[in-house]
């Protein structure tokens, strides 16, 4: 299969009547990272709602059909984008797929196969079966995952930064939505509703948006004459995103989290670099979780204090000129549109392997030992919901 080479054209330079030559780079390894699709709410609302696990076709918490197609589409992308890269076949050794132990994650991701390794002519297997099944692999089931779910975790420094943020924020917003939270209180069954129960009623976004209407209460659809005019939902979906962001929107916050997968990313590309990258050689895919990617862009320095939609995916190439091993990020958050390039901070322009590792040297951690100094606290299981060995500092 022929490497595609795409022309670096140089500012035109007349020395001594000369043209200089046109230097091409060739893409020589990918490593990605996608949320999963859209899924069901991990469990009921709110006590009162209406629409219980038997409303969705699956159950709690796993993924829609729209949830597959999102990550279908994904995988028909890396397809077009990617074709002249990989084979068309799985080869072990071209692509290696790595997922959160999480159904929505594990589905995501044949999902995203279905659409990548399309099983066409010869291919098919099975008359009428469009796809071919491609190892997806995964982690201990129920082990902390700090590479693709690090929110798995639990760091009690990382815990109190994130609290003492979101205090704040509930005494702001307590006060200026008290009105509604009153009513939102009433017609919810939470008692003394307030900033912190806002998530709980974010999920009768996902019910609208699967046409879960009729047996939704009044004050779903309510406007607020002293809240600008807004709706209960555009309220709540502005106050869920504040909530979100809060969890990621420092360096130290990123660096508890995202420290670990950022250094796998760098190591990995300094391994293409140096050539000691032989499995996988092309491919590297990560299916995951927004938290892990909020947290990803947030440690790059590129974060656009926004959520990421079901099925965005985070990109890395890595490029080899005559020179240098080059690196492009990109940010995938619309179907409809080609990725967002990211640039990163200080990296200069090509950015070079070398200088992204010198860039991020002080954020990045390299081992679970490391992160656990970092968070001064000891790893544990995330079902434990406790802390051991804390150094408070």
């Amino acid at each position: 299969m022929k490497p595609r080479s795409l022309p670096l054209v140089l500012a035109s330079v007349c020395v001594s009547c000369a043209i200089l030559p046109v230097i091409s780079k060739e893409l020589v390894f990918v490593q990605a990272i996608w949320r999963h699709g859209d899924r069901a709410p991990l469990k009921l609302p709110y006590p009162k709602d209406p629409y219980t696990e038997s409303a969705w076709q699956r159950g709690w918490g796993q993924l829609t059909n729209i949830g597959m197609q999102q990550l279908n589409e994904l995988g028909r992308y890396f397809r077009t984008t990617y074709n002249f890269f990989v084979s068309n076949v799985y080869i072990p050794s071209e692509v290696y797929i790595r997922s959160s132990d999480s159904d929505r994650a594990l589905t995501s991701a044949q999902a995203f196969t279905s659409g990548f390794y399309p099983a066409n002519g010869s291919l098919e297997w099975q008359p009428g079966g469009p796809w071919q099944p491609i190892p997806i692999h995964g982690t201990t089931p129920g082990e902390p995952d700090l590479l693709i779910k690090p929110t798995s975790t639990r760091c009690k420094k990382y815990d109190d930064l994130v609290e003492a943020d979101d205090n704040e924020q509930a005494k702001r917003y307590n006060t200026q939505y008290s009105e509604m939270f009153r009513v939102l209180g009433e017609g919810t069954g939470i008692a003394n509703f307030s900033y912190k129960n806002i998530n709980k009623i974010y999920d009768i976004n996902r019910e609208l948006i699967h046409g879960m209407t009729e047996k939704q209460p009044s004050w779903v659809f309510k406007y607020w004459p002293q809240y600008n005019n807004r709706s209960t939902m555009d309220i709540t979906y502005e106050l869920r995103t504040i909530r979100r962001i809060t969890k990621f929107n420092s360096t130290s916050k990123a660096n508890m989290i995202a420290g670990y997968l950022l250094n796998n990313f760098i190591e990995n590309a300094k391994k293409v670099a140096n050539g000691s990258m032989t499995n996988p050689k092309k491919m590297l895919l990560y299916s995951s979780h927004d938290g892990t990617l909020l947290s990803l862009l947030y440690a790059l320095g590129v974060a656009n204090n926004l959520t990421v939609p079901y099925g965005a995916a985070i990109i890395m190439e890595i490029y080899r000129d005559d020179k240098n091993f080059q690196v492009e990020w990109l940010y995938r958050n619309d179907s409809t549109k080609a990725p967002y390039p990211l640039k990163i901070p200080e990296c200069g322009s090509p950015c070079t392997v070398s200088n992204m590792a010198r860039q991020y040297n002080n954020i990045v951690v390299d081992s679970y030992a490391a992160q656990q100094k970092v968070c001064s606290c000891r790893m544990i299981r995330e079902a434990v919901n406790l802390c051991t060995e804390c150094a408070l500092s």
